[in-house]
Parts: C-alpha cells; structure tokens; sequence
C-alpha cells in the first residue's frame, strides 16, 4: 500500500535559516530497513530535527488535541507527564490546561546518583524550573512536593525518540522511563510525531511499552497491559 504523503516544512541542513516545501510519506525514511538501537536514534533524532519550529507548533496542537479527547485523558484525575524539550511535542500548554482543569499533575525529576526518576505535584506551571539537561524540573523551592504513591496516577503521558504500532518504545537510552513505567498500573500514553512512528522497534527484555500513541494525524491503539 502507497504511504500518504503530506506536505512538511523541512529544514535543509544543520542550522540553516531558509525552510522549503518538501513532500515526505510519513515512515519513508526508515521502510524497510533495519537498525540496531544506536544508528536508530541517531536517526530518529535527525529526522524529528528536520521538522520546522512551525510544523512542530501546529503538530504539536492538533496532538493535544487528540489527547484531550481521549477517554483515559478525561477521566484521568492525576496525570503524570514529561515537560517537553528541544523538539519533542510541545506540552507546555498541557500542563497549564490540566492545571486549569483541576487535575493533579505530576512531573517528574531526574535523579542522577540512582539514575531514576523522583515525581512531583505542581500546583502551578512556574513550580517547574531549569534541571539536568536543561530540562525543566519540579522545583521544591518553586512549591513542588513530592508523589510518593504512584498507585495514585491515572494516566502516565512518555516521550520517546520512535514507536512502532505495538506499542514498543525508543528513550533516550538512559532508562529512566523503562523503570518508571515497570512500576505504574495506569494507561500509558505517547505523544510523538507521525515521522517517529517506524514499522519496528528493537525491543529487549527490559523494555516497556505504551497503550497508546497520539500523532497530528492519528490515535494508534496499541497492546493492553
């Protein structure tokens, strides 16, 4: 079956200032090829680059958008989600609409000496503030105070570099989320764009996967756990 083309803003090279139209089907890029981990995200991390700061802004709208909709997300009463950086989906917003809304948010905290996770209530958006990486964190002086009962989440919002259509995950490679997502119950959701989505992800034992990934064009349903 032909893949769907749509029109994309792409960045031609590293750091250029000029944008183009360019026609990509979505998935192209990795058809029909195999990658170990590694050479994956080299790949995956180029490829997401290419997208323009305006495609990424409308894409990541219509992503949030998806999402509000979702049952999981409307029932969901505590909400876990990474604070987006760089070029993942924007969800800068999210949070301040789910604050709105009343919902218990919570995000996490990267602890370098054990290499996990910690997870935090944020009353407001300014709670958060820059940490590792650059990265923002809930910030206990900014009035972040810790979740220390993850059985208390409703709904677990991943990031991740690529996704195939069960639900297999590619991180960063450091595996603070695989840990994370070993320990919690509820749905987990991703937030990627369509170019993230590959035919397959190398999975390994430890790996964890999500129930469901949102793109600007699509909510793939995924395995159950």
């Amino acid at each position: 079956m032909a893949l769907p083309v749509i029109v994309l803003l792409y960045r031609e090279g590293p750091g250029a200032s000029s944008n183009r139209d360019c026609q990509i089907p979505f998935g192209a890029a990795l058809e029909n090829h195999s990658f170990g981990k590694t050479e994956l995200r080299a790949r995956m991390r180029n490829l997401r680059r290419s997208l323009t700061p305006e495609f990424r802004a409308y894409a990541s709208a219509v992503i949030l958008q998806r999402l509000t909709g979702l049952d999981c997300y409307r029932r969901a009463r505590a909400i876990h989600s990474y604070v987006a950086w760089q070029e993942e989906v924007e969800n800068h917003t999210l949070f301040r609409a789910m604050l709105r809304e009343g919902k218990r948010v919570v995000a996490p905290k990267i602890n370098s000496q054990t290499r996990t996770l910690e997870h935090y209530l944020i009353p407001y958006f300014e709670a958060l503030a820059p940490g590792a990486f650059g990265i923002l964190e809930p910030s206990s002086a900014r009035g972040a105070c810790v979740l220390s009962n993850l059985e208390e989440l409703d709904l677990v919002l991943v990031p991740g570099l690529a996704f195939d259509r069960e639900g297999n995950r590619l991180g960063y490679g450091g595996g603070y989320y695989d840990r994370l997502l070993a320990e919690i119950e509820a749905p987990k959701v991703a937030l990627a764009f369509e170019v993230q989505i590959v035919d397959a992800i190398p999975a390994e034992p430890h790996d964890r996967h999500v129930n469901i990934v949102v793109t600007e064009r699509e909510v793939i349903s995924c395995r159950t756990d």
